[in-house]
């Protein structure tokens, strides 16, 4: 946090000397980002108002240069709707993206990185409402977007969206389609963090899981198993 800190204050330097627009609106620009960082760190330390706080000074510093449809303006909408999920707020939460992802739509297009990503959090947002027709419609737009722009072996939104669908697919008894998502899901995170990461231990835990719901034993006990095996060294 000192680091960000630090930051600020040369970006408030900057700021108030800079005599060229360019390099005044660059510098509040680079100033919104710190306050971003800085309101993830709040976040994740759980101090919630804190991190309001910084989402709003930076969305007013954003404003002063980006137009109002802007992504990169929204993209702090996108922040906020994370803090209003952890809260417990769905409906706010879906408004703040549901917006950023319209904004994405007109400016990148919906191949982009920033849309994929946006539409499968819109899932998850639709999932926790109970809405599963319309979880599983935007978790499936992703997905086919996501596989036209990336290598799919190596797309990381792609596993954790097709691991939030498995668990739709578990809701609605469709058990083989989620244990394909959460095969899927496996082989993404191992390639690409290797075969003993945390998240391919966690893909078998969510296949554990699966599996006994399908009433098979014998493959959920070796799921957990490998599980528990590539922890053990952690």
């Amino acid at each position: 946090r000192n680091y960000y800190h630090e930051s600020l204050l040369n970006s408030d330097r900057v700021i108030a000397e800079a005599a060229d627009p360019f390099t005044r609106d660059e510098a509040i620009v680079n100033r919104s980002r710190t306050y971003l960082n800085l309101a993830t760190v709040y976040h994740q330390c759980g101090d919630e108002a804190r991190a309001r706080e910084l989402l709003g000074m930076a969305w007013a510093d954003r404003s002063k240069v980006l137009e109002a449809d802007d992504p990169q303006l929204l993209a702090v909408k996108e922040r906020m709707a994370d803090i209003e999920l952890s809260a417990g707020d769905l409906d706010k939460a879906e408004e703040l993206v549901a917006g950023y992802l319209a904004a994405c739509e007109r400016k990148y297009g919906k191949r982009s990185e920033e849309y994929i990503r946006a539409c499968s959090k819109l899932g998850e947002i639709a999932m926790r409402k109970k809405d599963g027709v319309k979880a599983d419609s935007l978790f499936s737009e992703s997905i086919a977007a996501g596989r036209l722009n990336t290598d799919e072996s190596t797309d990381v939104v792609l596993a954790t969206t097709l691991q939030s669908r498995a668990q739709l697919k578990e809701e609605t008894g469709q058990m083989a389609d989620a244990m394909e998502d959460l095969l899927h899901a496996r082989r993404i995170f191992a390639k690409v963090n290797g075969p003993k990461h945390y998240r391919v231990a966690g893909s078998d835990v969510l296949l554990a899981e699966a599996a006994f719901l399908q009433d098979d034993p014998g493959a959920a006990l070796a799921y957990a198993d490998s599980a528990l095996g590539l922890l053990q060294d952690r």
